[in-house]
């Protein structure tokens, strides 16, 4: 769990990478797009809106909506407010986040969690 944590830290720049001496190496930037293991429902309204405000361009496009969206059930919970969704529920809608953020990396940990257990 450490290593992924650190990775994440150091893709994010967060950290500085290790200089060797007389060396001039250039870290490139990265895009990183995380999905926790665990997730606390704080937005205060329906998932739709949640979507609208965070991935607009990916949920209303729809090569996302056959590829993720559908895959994923999510046009069933568009309506249901973001707090009173099931744990595989809200697995669902953080992957969907996830995958519909613009990224060089997706960072996934543990997408399966919950996912069977309604």
């Amino acid at each position: 769990m450490q290593k992924k944590t650190v990775l994440l830290l150091k893709l994010d720049g967060i950290l500085k990478p290790d200089t060797v001496e007389g060396s001039e190496t250039e870290i490139p930037e990265f895009n990183v797009s995380y999905k926790p293991q665990k997730i606390s429902p704080k937005f205060p309204n329906s998932v739709r809106h949640l979507l609208h405000q965070k991935i607009r361009d990916s949920y209303m496009h729809p090569q996302f909506v056959s590829d993720v969206m559908k895959p994923l059930q999510i046009e069933q919970l568009m309506d249901q407010e973001v707090v009173n969704l099931s744990g595989g529920e809200l697995q669902r809608v953080a992957l969907c986040l996830c995958l519909g953020k613009p990224a060089d990396i997706y960072l996934i940990d543990e997408p399966s969690a919950y996912l069977d257990s309604e």
